[in-house]
């Protein structure tokens, strides 16, 4: 495919986005989205899969087309040209607190590598990795204490727990109101499993703030930032925000 795939769309829970909620309220709009996720189609393909005319394909495409999910474009084929479809859209999101981000509230934001833990405690199957490659040897928990992991952008364990600073020097604390952390967390599991449950415990200065049971490790698809030359399973997580107040 030469063209560009929109990574995500952030939809409001409103009438302007009917057209794409409508479009996805069909079970045959779905099947073809299902056909699309594997490989390009053209209309007679996909009506060879679904058992449909190709009249009624084109309908069903120009639905999904009309909300931005699909995009088709013209090719050669054997008999003139003939109209491939593909997937214009990798993610949706919907936005329900339409007043979310509006808050006056002043706020100061501090990006905290994940590599910059103090302390640590891991149990294999472990490991870390880089943009380019792995950090270290895979299941070797010593590497969590190396002192040149600057570069690394993605752990994993099976147990255990990693300890970060929160750099509050330049903040006034007696004005604090409320801290949030945000992050991109999954289950971990050999290879991927979407169903595998884990729990994750918080804590902050020695208090704890309670557990999020994640639903899965995650490998279905690739992931929005995950580089191409990964291929150990689990390819995304789900971003959460913890907030505390």
């Amino acid at each position: 495919m030469n063209h560009e795939t929109k990574e995500i769309l952030y939809l409001r829970a409103e009438e302007d986005a009917l057209p794409f909620f409508q479009a996805l309220a069909n079970k045959n709009r779905l099947e073809i989205l299902r056909i699309l996720r594997q490989k390009d189609a053209s209309i007679k393909e996909l009506g060879e899969q679904l058992d449909l005319s190709s009249a009624v394909v084109t309908k069903h495409v120009q639905a999904l087309e009309e909300a931005g999910i699909v995009r088709s474009t013209t090719r050669p084929g054997k008999r003139g040209l003939k109209k491939l479809c593909s997937l214009a859209l990798n993610e949706a999101q919907v936005i329900f607190d339409n007043n979310y981000g509006n808050s006056a509230r002043s706020f100061t934001e501090v990006e905290i590598p994940i590599s910059a833990y103090e302390t640590c405690e891991i149990t294999a199957p472990c490991g870390m990795a880089g943009e380019d490659r792995i950090f270290g040897a895979i299941d070797d928990p010593r590497y969590f204490a190396a002192c040149n992991r600057y570069a690394v952008s993605l752990l994993w364990f099976s147990s255990g727990y990693v300890t970060y600073p929160v750099p509050l020097m330049d903040v006034d604390l007696d004005r604090v109101e409320e801290i949030a952390i945000t992050l991109e967390l999954c289950s971990e599991h050999p290879g991927f499993n979407s169903s595998w449950k884990s729990d994750i415990t918080f804590s902050m200065d020695g208090l704890s703030l309670g557990t999020w049971t994640s639903p899965g490790d995650f490998g279905d698809r690739k992931g929005r930032f995950t580089p191409a030359w990964w291929t150990l399973g689990t390819e995304y997580g789900l971003l959460k925000t913890l907030t505390v107040n």
